[in-house]
């Protein structure tokens, strides 16, 4: 059975456009979760976000998949492959942690990073568009529904109180952060 054998679906590339709302809406939300952090003023005019994005020349490579790369098609395929044993990430983290700029460097270069705490209420902090905006964007490149900005409160409400216990909810929007 092939891997992207339904009811799987296959990904496909999202071509960014600033007038596709979800799109503007990703940019926006992580324009402004990224200027808190660094404790720059954000700049909440849309009109104004639009004209900076156009101004922006487009700096992603057309992506072209490595040669002698070998991807799972089906899922006897990903089940060997998954037992085959555990990546050695100690390394990759060892190597991850050595490249961060040490804070004396950061100091030096008057770069602030401050804690964000996230807090699902607070329509000011961008924090649930974020993770709307995230989830939407995939949505698009699997061709599945989207999902409205009260249908992602009440999902990430369930998941901080029924799944976490109200334990750290930071961890769970960490993957939309890496995206």
């Amino acid at each position: 059975m092939a891997f992207w054998a339904p009811p799987k679906r296959v990904p496909h590339p999202v071509q960014f456009d600033a007038t596709n709302p979800v799109h503007f809406g990703f940019v926006m939300s992580a324009a402004q979760i990224r200027a808190f952090l660094y404790g720059i003023a954000p700049v909440k005019d849309a009109a104004q976000v639009l004209t900076m994005i156009a101004t922006i020349e487009p700096s992603v490579p057309h992506f072209e998949p490595s040669s002698g790369v070998r991807i799972e098609t089906t899922d006897e395929e990903v089940r060997s492959a998954a037992s085959s044993g555990p990546e050695d990430i100690g390394s990759r983290v060892d190597q991850v942690i050595a490249n961060l700029p040490k804070p004396t460097d950061c100091a030096a270069q008057h770069i602030r990073i401050q804690l964000i705490e996230f807090e699902k209420d607070d329509d000011a902090n961008f924090h649930i568009d974020f993770i709307t905006a995230s989830s939407n964007l995939r949505a698009l490149n699997y061709d599945i529904e989207m999902a409205d900005r009260h249908k992602v409160l009440s999902h990430t409400c369930f998941y901080m109180f029924f799944v976490k216990g109200r334990g750290e909810p930071k961890y769970g929007i960490i993957g939309h952060m890496g995206t």
